[in-house]
């Protein structure tokens, strides 16, 4: 009963960490989105070649 409780455990915390790189990963093409259309980008690939 420890050990199935322990890899539970295990596969809760590591879906955890996938669901958090997720959350991050949308809300930084969000950002990347909002910021394009602010500097008046046709598509967000201007706004970053712009900035390079």
């Amino acid at each position: 009963m420890g050990v199935k409780m322990t890899m539970t455990t295990r596969c809760s915390v590591s879906l955890q960490r996938e669901q958090l790189r997720m959350v991050i990963i949308v809300v930084v093409l969000v950002l990347w989105l909002v910021l394009a259309q602010v500097h008046g980008a046709a598509t967000p690939v201007d706004a970053l070649l712009g900035r390079i």
